[in-house]
């Protein structure tokens, strides 16, 4: 490797400048060749223990590094595929919805107000829906729309969409790409990021 290369150029010029003064040029020339091939072929010599050591402790070092790269990399591979199977079901259960599920007209009756921290640490209001629409038997349901806003505060008594899967009218939600493909559309881009980024750290070393 270029690194390893200049380095033990750069240590062996070193070594020759400090001992030329002190030892006759023979045998400095000796050592600054045992040095020098001692560090090329990475060989265990008495003549250099300092190396020797050196050369050992970058290798465990090299071979942990490469073991806690593919250790992380099999963690976010298999929480990648968790998510990514969540967004498949996720989007199975949405296409079948759409197919078979029961729409009716409903009303927003109210906004529920929750607060949450921000990027900046201030608190954010987040405006809801509360949204009232009467099932196909008859009977009256209420839900709380799960995505919220900061800027645009819904307005009460606006007429809606409601889809839900017939029978369980207690699970609607809007017949609109945020109340139905939002949440999926995340989880898909969550997984395959975390998929790509387990395969490149398990199998290529990051």
């Amino acid at each position: 490797m270029l690194w390893q290369k200049c380095s033990v150029k750069t240590l062996v010029r070193s070594l020759h400048h400090y001992l030329k003064p002190v030892l006759p040029n023979q045998i400095t020339m000796q050592c600054t060749g045992a040095l020098a091939h001692a560090c090329s072929e990475y060989t265990v010599n008495l003549s250099c223990p300092v190396i020797a050591g050196v050369i050992r402790k970058k290798r465990a070092s090299d071979f942990h590094h490469q073991h806690a790269l593919a250790a992380m990399g099999y963690y976010f591979l298999g929480f990648g595929l968790l998510v990514c199977g969540f967004a498949l079901w996720a989007i199975f259960n949405n296409l079948k919805l759409l197919l078979t599920g029961a729409r009716v007209q409903g009303v927003i009756v109210g906004v529920d107000e929750q607060s949450r921290r921000g990027d900046s640490q201030h608190k954010k209001i987040y405006y809801h829906p509360v949204i009232e629409f009467t099932s196909e038997d008859g009977n009256p349901f209420q839900f709380t729309f799960g995505s919220g806003s900061t800027q645009h505060r819904p307005a009460v008594g606006k007429s809606v969409t409601v889809i839900y899967q017939r029978g369980r009218p207690d699970k609607a939600t809007l017949n609109s790409f945020i109340g139905l493909w939002a949440g999926p559309l995340a989880a898909s881009i969550l997984g395959g990021g975390c998929v790509y980024g387990g395969v490149k750290f398990a199998f290529f070393g990051g």
